[in-house]
């Protein structure tokens, strides 16, 4: 029997359904009020590593402003703490069923993936604020994780307690000071100590600290020909030798007195500042006298 049969394209047949979320979860906010649209998410898959198998990924949190929407990606383990893996956000400018990429970072940074979002219209006009979901109502369906071949996350190195950062890169070693790699087969490096090897000459100095700027002059006199520069000492000064340099000591110098003789002289001052307060005052009688007889000889005079 002939017939016209239409069927929708996945993305759009996800726009009305649970799809990538799980049908079992109730997609209810944490309240049990709010229902997290079907059109929002339409697509998604999350790539991890098998440590990841026993947990959940789920959308922990949405937030619905009128010039974007964010969706936080989060993981459950079975026992711990819940860690967000990463937010993607939509803008107002989002074209429907558009595929964002997962990027973690940290203990996380091998979960990769993405997440393709359809439309942000219903979400924004039917929520608007933050909401919060837990793992039960918003996990993803088991379709949509892929687990990969086991693999280092990253090298994370240490010199003695300090860390040194993590690695995700390509590590190249080299063999330093006292020290010989070699590869003994079954994918294993050895890491020999050997007193003196990799040591250069003295003519190769690309292992010695690099040597500061020469001093040329002391107060503005250069050495001899050869290099030499003189310090010496006199009868009560001594030119001794110390770490790094010289030390330039007062042998025979000494105080003219002692407390006692400096005692007598602060004793002896304080007597002449007495005395000659008293002179002061004298000085002062003696002008008021002879003023006070200026004045009488003048009255006495004949008119």
């Amino acid at each position: 029997m002939a017939g016209n049969f239409q069927f929708p394209e996945f993305l759009v047949a996800n726009s009305v359904r649970a799809f990538p979320l799980s049908q079992v979860g109730t997609r209810l906010d944490t309240t049990g009020v709010i229902n997290l649209p079907d059109s929002l998410l339409v697509s998604a898959a999350i790539n991890a590593t098998p440590d990841y198998v026993t947990g959940t990924f789920y959308i922990s949190k949405v937030i619905s402003l009128p010039d974007l929407v964010s969706i936080d990606l989060s993981f459950a383990p079975l026992s711990g703490v819940v860690r967000t893996i990463c937010r993607i956000t939509a803008p107002s400018t989002h074209v429907e069923n558009t595929s964002y990429s997962i990027t973690a970072s940290g203990e996380d940074e091998a979960v990769t993936g993405s997440i393709t979002i359809g439309s942000i219209v219903n979400t924004q006009q039917d929520l608007g604020g933050m909401f919060n979901f837990s793992s039960d109502s918003t996990a993803f369906e088991a379709d949509c994780l892929f687990i990969s071949v086991a693999q280092v996350k990253y090298l994370e190195m240490f010199n003695g307690a300090t860390s040194l950062g993590q690695f995700t890169d390509v590590i190249k070693l080299r063999a330093g000071r006292n020290i010989r790699l070699r590869y003994v087969g079954l994918d294993t490096i050895a890491i020999d100590a050997i007193d003196g090897l990799n040591l250069l000459a003295p003519d190769g100095c690309e292992q010695l600290p690099a040597a500061g700027d020469p001093i040329l002059t002391i107060n503005g006199i250069p050495p001899d020909v050869s290099g030499n520069f003189k310090i010496e000492g006199s009868d009560c000064i001594d030119i001794v030798e110390v770490t790094n340099g010289i030390s330039i000591k007062d042998t025979c110098a000494s105080s003219c007195c002692g407390c006692t003789e400096l005692e007598e002289l602060m004793s002896a001052q304080r007597e002449v500042e007495a005395q000659l307060q008293i002179i002061r005052s004298q000085i002062s009688l003696v002008q008021s006298n002879q003023t006070s007889m200026i004045v009488n000889l003048i009255g006495n005079l004949p008119s």
